[in-house]
């Protein structure tokens, strides 16, 4: 019986990266499925700079992630009138 670790999964000369939501506090808990798309490379390295994300890939999640809360504070905007209601915020 042969022996393989499966949860790392290295292909060609690559870094390994893990695969099945294992190894690392960006893949826990997420239901992550490996895409291929065109990016503009200087899109990605300011996105990845701006919000301090470890790898291309961190950037891009983040940004995805940034688009939807900006369009859910566009639609509570919409919903409230863009008033918050007394007592609404908490002080820390």
């Amino acid at each position: 019986m042969l022996m393989f670790d499966l949860d790392n999964v290295c292909l060609l000369k690559t870094p390994c990266m893990p695969v099945g939501g294992q190894g690392g506090e960006a893949m826990s808990g997420r239901g992550l499925k490996r895409k291929s798309y065109f990016v503009d490379e200087n899109v990605v390295q300011l996105a990845k700079k701006l919000l301090r994300a470890e790898t291309d890939s961190d950037a891009v999640r983040m940004s995805l992630e940034r688009v939807i809360e900006a369009e859910e504070f566009w639609q509570f905007m919409d919903e409230t009138g863009g008033k918050l209601p007394p007592g609404s915020i908490e002080r820390p």
